[in-house]
């Protein structure tokens, strides 16, 4: 199975990608805070914007979840709408209000394939570098996909396979996932022309070549990441960390 702290990276760095003015401010100009806003302003301003939304998004602890079941659901969905807060963010719509909730099913005629929210669960998800995410196997391991075998073969050490040699030394550990991940954000193993990580920031599986972004997509993708650069979007000037 693939970590979990290995999802919550690729969560955030996502969320660096979406979050937007209006999902803290009723007015994008204004300093009125949505339910969203005042929730991470509760958390003080000695903290960077950017930690006190890793804190407002990380997962529910398993443990917690098996003991006091809905624990925490006033903290990754505040507005109760059964969307999770970082889901609704990354669909688009508003995760103070109950009524703005990403639907579950494409409509029309989109109807046949899956619905964006669905897509948003399915990247930060074990499936991003599994085939399943079933733990039945040996060790509960899920065999790695293509995406997951790049990235686990970074950090490797080469086998020693020369008769009557020393075993190879202990060797540092595997550096940072997202490090990791970053140094294949250009590669294509699914063979669609569209490397990692433009997939994964248009919320498309990268391992699945029915399965690419439009040209619509990644247009708007390279004017979001300008915009961005230009500290007009996401945490925007007023919060340049």
């Amino acid at each position: 199975m693939g970590k979990e702290e290995h999802l919550e990276k690729v969560k955030f760095e996502l969320l660096l990608h979406y979050l937007k003015c209006g999902d803290c401010h009723v007015d994008e100009k204004g300093k009125e805070l949505t339910l969203y806003g005042k929730r991470l302003n509760a958390m003080g301003t000695t903290s960077s914007l950017q930690e006190r939304v890793r804190r407002q998004e990380r997962r529910v602890s398993p443990t917690l979840a098996r003991m006091e079941p809905g624990a925490e659901d006033d903290r990754v969905d505040i507005d109760g709408d059964g969307a999770l807060n970082w889901v609704e963010i990354l669909c688009g719509t508003d995760p103070s209000d109950p009524k703005s909730v990403p639907p579950v099913n494409a409509e029309g005629d989109g109807a046949a394939t899956s619905s964006l929210r669905k897509r948003v669960e399915t990247i930060v998800d074990c499936r991003l570098c599994h085939v399943s995410v079933d733990t039945t196997g040996p060790e509960e391991k899920a065999p790695h996909n293509p995406l997951g075998e790049s990235i686990a073969k970074l950090d490797t050490p080469p086998a020693n396979t020369r008769p009557g040699s020393r075993a190879p030394a202990p060797t540092r550990e595997p550096s940072d996932f997202l490090t990791r991940f970053k140094r294949i954000a250009n590669q294509d193993p699914d063979r669609d022309k569209i490397r990692n990580w433009d997939e994964i920031a248009t919320l498309h599986n990268p391992t699945d070549p029915a399965d690419a972004p439009t040209p619509d997509e990644l247009k708007a993708l390279q004017a979001l990441l300008q915009s961005i650069r230009r500290g007009e979007t996401g945490f925007g000037k007023a919060h340049k960390e």
